[in-house]
């Protein structure tokens, strides 16, 4: 299955194919006409997750921990890595090099139009970037798997497969309206964020203290009630298996054995 975007400056086309065992048509390849020639990029994914991207050789690599979507870590392009850091909505506030020097920096409004940008690394994982939303630069447009979503209109560009099972009877709507508490990894029905979401006192001391894989910060659950010693190492709260995981820098302590 193929389709034709016209971007800002180029004719681009893109080709979709059935990916993974549940049948999901994702984007495969995207073609660029520059004027002076086409350019090709193939994407190559892990499920719901897109592993690599490349021409003739991979022009990117991406690192996730386990989770169906998403819950990116690193990429590795040009020969550096890059680690992405959070906000408490999943999307990519900066991204630091292996020294842990913050080389860019990113700030959107609640629908994903980006309002600040600093540094040159080629980063399409922005908005929502930790749970897969893939931003296209020509195009304007984030491909949330099953269908676009155009930030300038805060809505998706075609309506949804499932129709009403969706849960929604407008068909072009993104996460009813509401994006700070919604999401839509899919692009098929809206996911409510319903963890309770750190203090900034808490997510500094994590922070600065390391006790926790600053990579994943967003996913990382403690009680305000708790001390953060009582999470000691580098461990986050999965909302897949429902228990915490990880690797401790040290032997662990005792977790809750609940959601915070």
């Amino acid at each position: 299955m193929g389709g034709l975007r016209i971007s800002r400056y180029n004719r681009v086309t893109f080709t979709y194919s059935f990916v993974n065992k549940d049948g999901m048509e994702y984007c495969v390849q995207k073609q660029t006409d520059t004027g002076a020639g086409v350019e090709t990029v193939k994407y190559i994914w892990d499920n719901k997750n897109i592993l690599q991207q490349y021409d003739i050789t991979t022009e990117a690599q991406y690192n996730y921990q386990p989770q169906a979507y998403g819950n990116l870590v690193s990429q590795h392009q040009d020969s550096e890595s890059s680690y992405y850091h959070y906000d408490g909505n999943f999307s990519t506030t900066a991204l630091t090099d292996t020294s842990e020097v913050e080389t860019d920096t990113y700030k959107y409004t609640a629908f994903g139009k980006q309002t600040i940008l600093t540094g040159t690394t080629e980063n399409p994982f922005t908005y929502k970037g930790e749970i897969g939303y893939l931003y296209d630069e020509q195009t304007g447009l984030f491909t949330l798997r099953a269908r676009d979503y155009n930030p300038d209109q805060a809505r998706f560009t075609s309506e949804d497969p499932i129709g009403l099972d969706s849960g929604e009877s407008n068909f072009y709507s993104y996460v009813a309206n509401d994006p700070v508490n919604v999401v839509d990894p899919s692009g098929l029905a809206k996911v409510e964020c319903n963890y309770k979401r750190r203090s900034v006192r808490l997510q500094q001391w994590l922070y600065k203290t390391k006790k926790f894989d600053c990579n994943s910060l967003s996913k990382q659950k403690c009680c305000e009630d708790e001390t953060p010693t009582e999470h000691d190492g580098r461990y986050h709260w999965s909302l897949v298996s429902s228990k915490w995981i990880g690797q401790p820098y040290s032997s662990p302590s005792t977790l809750p054995t609940s959601a915070p």
